[in-house]
């Protein structure tokens, strides 16, 4: 694989994200935690993970949209995972700081492996392994941001704006992650925690798709350009 095309993977990964979670969403045939009845996908009512539900609420089959979310997440992890190595080497390919380096290629195996979780546990079916798989993907990005936006400012490859975008993805991330535990629950709120969870997911998706952008144009920059 050559040296920008993981980076260009990873932002077509993006958009694959976000396209085949909104087929699943328009292929959903209904209901949410506050009305099982409802007959489609409400974007502020529903979860992602309703998407992976292997049946509705009522107990009706939903094949549709679950294998086009698990689709978009399994991508999506496989991508990450390399990606994230990928960056981490570009970022610290001097080994100047190798504890930094090492401490964010864990943490992003973790959160691309957490990502196989949530596709893999219906909460239907498994809601405690699919909570476990849910909270280490979104806690464990925290240290891998930060990570990120310290080797970015040290090792000054890429401006320093991607370095403030890690750290304001950071700031969302402990927001989310504080309504998430101690937020008022969906049955008490219908739209708090679904609205919550589509603003932190859509912000770490066009943010990593921005970063892969940036990554191909300033680490592996055309050979006329370098």
């Amino acid at each position: 694989m050559k040296n920008n095309q993981i980076y260009t993977l990873m932002t077509y990964s993006c958009w694959a994200f976000v396209i085949l979670t909104g087929l699943a969403m328009i292929f959903y045939p209904g209901g949410s935690i506050g009305d099982h009845e409802a007959t489609q996908y409400s974007f502020l009512k529903n979860f992602f993970s309703d998407l992976g539900r292997w049946k509705t609420f009522v107990g009706g089959t939903k094949y549709a949209s679950f294998f086009l979310f698990a689709i978009a997440l399994f991508q999506v992890a496989i991508i990450s995972f390399i990606f994230n190595w990928k960056l981490t080497d570009d970022l610290d390919g001097d080994g100047e700081r190798p504890w930094v380096s090492k401490f964010a290629l864990i943490c992003g195996s973790i959160y691309s492996i957490a990502m196989f979780g949530i596709a893999l546990t219906p909460y239907d079916l498994t809601l405690q392994a699919h909570m476990i798989a849910v909270r280490t993907c979104f806690y464990i990005l925290v240290p891998l941001c930060l990570s990120y936006s310290f080797l970015i400012y040290k090792r000054k490859h890429l401006p320093n704006r991607y370095a403030s975008l890690f750290l304001i993805t950071t700031l969302l991330l402990v927001g989310y992650i504080y309504i998430l535990n101690w937020g008022p629950k969906a049955v008490e709120n219908e739209y708090l925690q679904t609205c919550a969870q589509k603003i932190i997911v859509y912000t770490l998706v066009f943010s990593l798709m921005y970063v892969a952008i940036g990554a191909k144009k300033y680490l592996h920059p055309p050979r006329g350009l370098r």
